[in-house]
């Protein structure tokens, strides 16, 4: 039998059906606005929240989403729908963003955005007005005795499987099976000499979740 645990930010959805182990913390921001208007992006469905726990109002022209999930979840709450890049990362909604002739693009994201996705759009001639909506941080009251309790792990971002990787340490992740939504996130892992057995294009949480318990 699999023993699975996905490993990230607590998700109220995801745990009604798969186990979590929650790494990350989410604090989501005070944003001192009432309306944004404009070319949008989003970068997670928890940007999105945060702006309607603001009380935020949009007035898009065009917008972006990174994936599927985070779609649906403006369509929840806003009522609106996005373009959403065919590979569901970072890097290639900045290409969708330049292919469309976007000038200016408000981004949508948290603390740990990504570097790389700003300066391809810097490189061509894209402004970028960054808005943090949500903090991402350590959760320091993981006990690491969690990881104990099962052998595969999905890593939701970098950030979560650095902090694992500063908890349990390079051997006993070694014992894991080992694997990760977005390009990203596995080039983090072989880095450090790890190499997922299966790397997530689509940063659907639950999708990923069934491949491992069904593999």
């Amino acid at each position: 039998m699999v023993k699975a645990a996905y490993v990230g930010a607590e998700d109220e959805e995801i745990k009604r059906d798969y186990p979590i182990i929650p790494i990350l913390r989410i604090r989501y921001n005070v944003i001192d606005m009432k309306k944004m208007e404009g070319n949008f992006a989003f970068t997670s469905k928890r940007g999105i929240i945060s702006l309607k726990l603001n009380g935020i109002s949009l007035k898009p022209i065009e917008l972006y989403c990174i994936g599927k999930a985070t779609k649906n979840n403006l369509f929840k709450y806003y009522g609106f729908t996005c373009k959403v890049p065919e590979i569901e990362d970072s890097l290639h909604l900045a290409e969708l963003i330049i292919n469309d002739g976007v000038k200016n693009i408000t981004l949508v994201t948290s603390n740990q955005y990504s570097r790389e996705m700003i300066k391809k759009l810097d490189e061509n001639g894209i402004h970028v007005n960054i808005v943090e909506a949500y903090e991402i941080s350590k959760n320091e009251n993981i006990n690491p005795q969690e990881f104990c309790n099962y052998d595969s792990l999905l890593f939701g971002s970098s950030k979560s499987f650095l902090f694992t990787l500063e908890l349990m340490g390079l051997d006993k992740l070694k014992n894991k099976k080992i694997y990760a939504i977005g390009g990203p996130t596995a080039r983090t892992m072989e880095a450090y000499g790890l190499k997922p057995l299966m790397t997530f294009a689509s940063p659907d949480i639950r999708k990923a979740m069934e491949f491992i318990f069904n593999s």
